[in-house]
């Protein structure tokens, strides 16, 4: 494209300058200076012109769409978090894909169909497409044959070149699971009823139905669990330790519809069962 506007500018200019010296022989290079001066406002805004139709005319065929010219894109997939350090083997890792905008194609179509597909693992669930401010859920198992390597997750839209990648770091399997999720449920539990009688808004109850799903199993100190409701995802992590630094967290973000957690609660220690407090949610996806 920048080529064909310079080509154009050049062939405008090189005419121009023919036109100059057409116009401008010696005879007339003897007259006043002020007829020069007179001859010079046209001809500069001359120059203008012939630049701006140049431009116009690369700029036309651009947007004609020829084929030898490539066509920018008017979205773009995105699937985060980009890259996963420990996805545990035989476990979800929940990403998630957004597009940037709601028309794609040259026909305006304000649905997107996905395809997704990986290298060492198993697809456990994903969108069939994204409309207008939708945010889906890609579910990946990794295998247990590929701990040690990595996971290339891609997903692609109606156009090879609609594309994104996130990559998997697989560890070991958790040893116990059982174990890991209980701790995860009983820290979850010390903020519910907080959260059903200060934010009903939210619909957090004793009766909300959550699948666990563990997350950077083998970090030391602060333990991580995700935890999926039907309308919410909760992150919890706390600090393994003794009070009054054994501090507990949780983020919530809404699934579907947000793209990070946008809200986010503390219990500054677990054990001293001090009241939860509002805290700035975090900027990215823990995973």
């Amino acid at each position: 494209m920048k080529s064909m506007v310079r080509f154009a500018i050049r062939a405008a200019l090189n005419s121009h300058a023919k036109q100059v010296a057409e116009q401008r022989n010696p005879l007339q290079g003897m007259h006043a200076s002020s007829n020069s001066i007179q001859r010079s406002a046209p001809l500069h805004t001359s120059r203008r012109q012939l630049v701006t139709l140049a431009i116009g005319c690369a700029t036309a065929i651009a947007l004609a769409g020829c084929s030898f010219l490539p066509m920018p894109l008017l979205a773009a997939l995105n699937l985060s978090p980009e890259r996963v350090r420990d996805a545990a083997a035989g476990e979800w890792c929940v990403l998630l894909v957004t597009t940037t905008t709601a028309a794609w194609s040259a026909k305006g179509e304000s649905w997107i169909p996905l395809h997704v597909e990986c290298d060492g693992g198993e697809i456990e669930k994903q969108p069939d497409g994204l409309a207008p401010g939708d945010v889906g859920e890609i579910c990946v198992i990794p295998d247990k044959d590929a701990v040690g390597g990595e996971v290339i997750v891609r997903v692609t839209g109606s156009d090879p070149a609609l594309c994104d990648t996130a990559v998997l770091d697989v560890t070991e399997p958790l040893s116990s699971r059982e174990s890991f999720i209980r701790q995860a449920r009983t820290v979850r539990d010390a903020f519910v009823p907080w959260l059903e009688a200060m934010h009903p808004e939210l619909d957090i109850t004793s009766r909300t139905t959550w699948t666990a799903v563990p997350i950077r199993s083998h970090r030391l100190v602060v333990t991580h669990c995700l935890f999926l409701s039907d309308a919410w995802e909760i992150t919890v992590w706390w600090h393994v330790t003794t009070p009054p630094h054994d501090w507990a967290r949780i983020a919530l973000r809404r699934r579907g519809i947000e793209a990070k957690p946008s809200l986010a609660f503390q219990i500054g220690s677990l054990l001293n069962q001090t009241e939860p407090s509002s805290i700035p949610p975090p900027e990215e996806l823990i995973r």
